[in-house]
C-alpha cells in the first residue's frame, strides 16, 4: 500500500512539473532572451522594446545584489578577524583538548592522524619532486598529521613546523620525538615571521595544509591581496615546491560561509593567486578517489628548471 501511494505521489509530482514547464517555459526563454540581447549590444540582435526595459532591469537587479553580497561578505570578515585569532588561540576551540592529554593520549592521537598530504605525495610526485634529505617546512601544521607523514616517508629530511597554536607546536614537539624536527609557534600571516621561518628553514619544499582558509582580513579584496603576497614571499625562495591544500572558489572568486561560531569557512581561487609568479607554474590537481572525496583539490606550484 505504502508503495502505491509513493508511486500515486511521483506521478503526480511528474505531471506537475510537466504542467509547471510548458506554463513557464515561454516567459523563462523569453526573459533570458532579452536579457542576453541588452548584454550583447548587437546593432542587428536587438531586444523588443519591453524586452530591453525588462533586460536592463535584470541587470541593474544583478548589480545591486551582486554589491549587496560583497558587503555582507566584507562585514562578515571584519566581524571574525577576533574570533577566528580567538579559535586558534591557545583555549579556543581549534585545539580546545590539546593540554589536557596525557602521554599515552598524546601519542595515540597523533598515531591515528591520517594525512592531508600523503595522497598527493603518491598521484603527483613527478610535480612535487620530493626525495629523502630534502628540506620540508609545513606552514600552519596544526597537530601534525603531514608532519608525521613527511618524517615517515622521508627519514632523513628535515622537516620545519610553524604553527600560531602553542599547544599545537607543544603537541607535536612532545609526540613527534625526531631529531630532524624543528618547531616554533607563530603566524605565517605576519611577513616578518614569515620572512624568518623560510630564512631559517630554506626549504625545498612548503607545504600549506588547510591554513590558508584561515587566514583573512576586513575584506575579501584585502584578503585576496594579502594571500597574494604571502605566496609571492614564499615562492621568492629557493623553494622547488609549493602545495596548498584546502577548498577552492571559481575562477577568480572568494567564498565566504559562516562554519562555526568562531571560524568562517573561505573558498579562494588559489590558482589565480599565483598567476603572476615569475619562475614557476602553478598546477590544480585532484585528490585521487580511493582517498577520499574525488573533489578534493590541491594546488601545486612548481619551479621551472633552466638549462
Amino acid at each position: 500500500m505504502v508503495v502505491a501511494v509513493e508511486e500515486r505521489l511521483t506521478s503526480l509530482g511528474r505531471a506537475w512539473g510537466r504542467a509547471g514547464f510548458r506554463v513557464g517555459f515561454w516567459w523563462r526563454r523569453w526573459w533570458a532572451d532579452q536579457v542576453f540581447l541588452v548584454q550583447l549590444g548587437s546593432s542587428s540582435l536587438r531586444p523588443s522594446g519591453l524586452g530591453a526595459l525588462a533586460g536592463r532591469a535584470a541587470l541593474a537587479r544583478r548589480v545591486v545584489r551582486e554589491g549587496a553580497a560583497a558587503a555582507a561578505d566584507d562585514a562578515l570578515l571584519a566581524a571574525y578577524v577576533p574570533l577566528v585569532a580567538a579559535h586558534y588561540a591557545p583555549g579556543g576551540r581549534g585545539y580546545a583538548t590539546l593540554a589536557s592529554l596525557d602521554a599515552e593520549q598524546a601519542r595515540a592521537r597523533y598515531e591515528r592522524q591520517g594525512s592531508r598530504l600523503r595522497p598527493f605525495i603518491d598521484a603527483y610526485p613527478h610535480l612535487l619532486g620530493y626525495r629523502d634529505g630534502e628540506t620540508f617546512l609545513d606552514l600552519g601544521c596544526g597537530t601534525g598529521q603531514n608532519v608525521r607523514e613527511l618524517l615517515t616517508r622521508f627519514p632523513t629530511s628535515t622537516v620545519h613546523a610553524l604553527d600560531v597554536n602553542a599547544d599545537a607546536i607543544g603537541f607535536l614537539a612532545r609526540v613527534a620525538a625526531s631529531p630532524h624536527l624543528r618547531t616554533q609557534v607563530g603566524s605565517f600571516a605576519d611577513d616578518a615571521t614569515l620572512r624568518a621561518v623560510l630564512d631559517a628553514a630554506e626549504a625545498d619544499h612548503v607545504v600549506i595544509s588547510h591554513a590558508l582558509s584561515t587566514l583573512y582580513c576586513d575584506s575579501v579584496t584585502g584578503t585576496r591581496a594579502m594571500l597574494h603576497a604571502l605566496l609571492g614571499r614564499v615562492t621568492a625562495t629557493h623553494v622547488r615546491s609549493l602545495i596548498v591544500i584546502d577548498s577552492f572558489a571559481s575562477r577568480g572568486r572568494t567564498a565566504v560561509a559562516i562554519e562555526q561560531r568562531t571560524r568562517l569557512r573561505l573558498a579562494h581561487d588559489v590558482l589565480s593567486l599565483l598567476d603572476d609568479t615569475p619562475g614557476g607554474r602553478a598546477h590544480l590537481v585532484n585528490q585521487p578517489a580511493p582517498y577520499g572525496s574525488p573533489g578534493s583539490q590541491a594546488v601545486i606550484w612548481t619551479r621551472l628548471r633552466t638549462t
